[in-house]
């Protein structure tokens, strides 16, 4: 069973796949370059086989205020990437007492 989730760009919704193995390869090329420009390249992969396809260019669309951010951490969460900077686990285990 595909893992999906829904993105809305532009009061738009799309249903995104996780990635699969070519995917996760080329986002992880994207987080080794220009770092302010990794969402939006992560967001085009995901594009590439999202429901509705993508009328148009991604750069036609006008995203709301936090959209393309939104979008990038569901993507990122859907496909099992890790967030650079993201503590899974804030507060280590205690150790043994002594």
């Amino acid at each position: 069973m595909a893992r999906t989730a829904v993105i809305s760009l532009d009061g738009k919704e799309y249903t995104i796949h996780a990635f699969n193995i070519g995917e996760l390869e080329e986002a992880t090329v994207a987080f080794e370059n220009e770092r302010a420009r990794v969402p939006y390249k992560v967001l085009r992969i995901a594009l590439r086989r999202a429901e509705p396809q993508l009328n148009g260019s991604l750069e036609d669309i006008e995203p709301k205020a936090g959209e393309v951010l939104e979008a990038f951490r569901t993507i990122v969460e859907l496909s099992g990437m890790n967030m650079a900077g993201k503590d899974e686990n804030p507060t280590p285990p205690a150790g043994p007492a002594g």
